[in-house]
């Protein structure tokens, strides 16, 4: 093997960076608390710019229905000033919202950008281990901060907002990790309960956040595995570690309990019909009806991309609904976008041999399918989805699927999955052309003899 596939792309020391706790280094802006994965994206960009590129195997429904809801939001987020022209600070409200637009961008576009610098089945093997070593990075962040909370009994999360902004996304992320890495053939080299420990890992990390849309999403995803034939067995089991972590958390844990009984409770604040309603998942509910009354003010383009100053009548909270929150932002144009985009990712990752996958890339597709199933169900708890790590793992999972799918394309000598041993990726890359050739010429000899 050349010295120059045994080098490490920069860029696999630093992805782990992202899932890091706040110590210290976050900072107070006018978009909001930035935090260290939005420092570390500014190392990230040129490690990932830097060495060779290539086609990034990304669909082209995917770029275009990406390209048009950012258009719808764009737009949208340049109309302000003409939409509330009495505002007096419409200016600086427009110039923060294309901030947190361009944020957006940031995150989302990780997955291109690492689709464009895999190569080789070494080099994807390697982002899933980048990958693996942050999200037990965040577990272990998760679990240290529910340890530290001044007071266990309670709904408390001060300790975790301090580390980590946006837990609940985070919950999301690490249920999304712990499908995936349950339903993924990992490394043929490693054992198999290797698999056990990343998600048993990212599931106690899930739990200790508190992020209740992260649970229902985990459990969803596994679900969703283990109806497919190829993830009964993986989907199932990531349905019982799931329980299983959630009925310890529940018995020993007294906050666990406490957020848990939250999903079923009653709301004394919606039964006396106040306005801020509460955080039982019937609270929830009653904020979707409350905020989603109000598309009916800006239908078509919405009011602006994060846009909830005052002379939009939204709540600062949000709707606690990721997909409602874009129809009230970008209007019925951007959800539709959204949806479209949504759905062109899940197809561009097939399962099926009719679909044009490859058999040793469908568990690959299958484990992205259902953490990507996870996140979308964890984002109906709430605007998730913004720029956040959240978006930044969905991505990134997606352009390493992306990737695999470009260069394991489907044929008989196609080689293991994404993680084969790299001694199989040499002797493939020395003698799988001139197997497909002899394949091919074999099959022309045997049409022609047919006609």
């Amino acid at each position: 093997m050349s010295s120059a596939s045994r080098t490490v792309p920069l860029y696999l020391f630093v992805l782990p960076l992202l899932y890091v706790p706040d110590v210290g280094f976050s900072l107070q802006t006018p978009i909001g608390l930035l935090q260290p994965s939005d420092f570390v994206l500014v190392l990230l960009y040129p490690a990932m710019l830097l060495g060779r590129k290539h086609p990034s195997g990304v669909a082209g429904t995917v770029k275009r229905s990406f390209l048009a809801f950012v258009g719808i939001a764009l737009l949208t987020t340049l109309l302000i000033p003409l939409r509330y022209p009495d505002y007096d600070g419409v200016l600086r409200t427009t110039a923060v919202c294309l901030a947190k637009l361009a944020k957006f961008l940031a995150y989302a576009l990780l997955g291109f950008l690492v689709a464009r610098r895999i190569e080789t089945a070494r080099e994807a093997r390697l982002t899933l281990r980048s990958l693996a070593v942050g999200g037990l990075i965040l577990a272990a962040g998760m679990v240290w901060a529910a340890r530290s909370e001044p007071d266990i009994s309670q709904y408390d999360k001060t300790r975790i907002a301090e580390l980590y902004k946006g837990s609940n996304g985070l919950s999301v992320a690490l249920g999304c990790l712990g499908v995936f890495f349950m339903t993924v053939q990992y490394d043929e080299r490693r054992p198999r309960w290797l698999r056990w420990f990343l998600s048993l890992s990212m599931f106690t990390g899930m739990v200790a956040s508190l992020g209740r849309g992260g649970w229902l999403g985990a459990v969803t995803g596994s679900l969703y595995v283990g109806s497919q034939r190829k993830g009964r067995i993986a989907g199932m089991a990531a349905a019982v570690l799931i329980i299983a972590v959630l009925l310890v958390a529940v018995t020993y844990v007294p906050m666990v309990q406490v957020a848990a009984d939250r999903l079923v409770a009653k709301d004394e604040s919606i039964e006396a019909g106040d306005a801020v309603l509460g955080m039982s998942s019937e609270g929830r509910i009653a904020t979707w009806r409350h905020e989603g009354a109000k598309i009916v003010n800006a239908p078509l383009l919405g009011v602006g991309f994060d846009n909830k100053s005052e002379p939009t009548g939204l709540w600062d909270t949000g709707s606690h609904n990721f997909f409602i929150q874009m129809a009230l932002e970008t209007g019925c144009l951007g959800l539709f976008a959204l949806l479209v985009l949504l759905w062109s990712i899940w197809r561009s990752a097939p399962i099926g041999m009719l679909q044009g996958s490859s058999e040793h890339t469908q568990q690959l597709n299958l484990a992205f399918r259902g953490g990507f199933a996870a996140t979308c169900v964890g984002a109906m708890s709430g605007s998730l989805l913004y720029g956040t790590l959240l978006l930044g793992t969905i991505s990134l999972l997606y352009g390493l699927v992306a990737a695999s799918n470009r260069f394991f394309r489907s044929s008989p000598f196609d080689p293991p999955l994404v993680i084969a041993s790299s001694r199989v990726d040499q002797l493939y890359s020395r003698c799988n052309c001139n197997q497909e050739r002899a394949y091919h010429d074999t099959a022309r000899v045997r049409d022609d003899a047919v006609l």
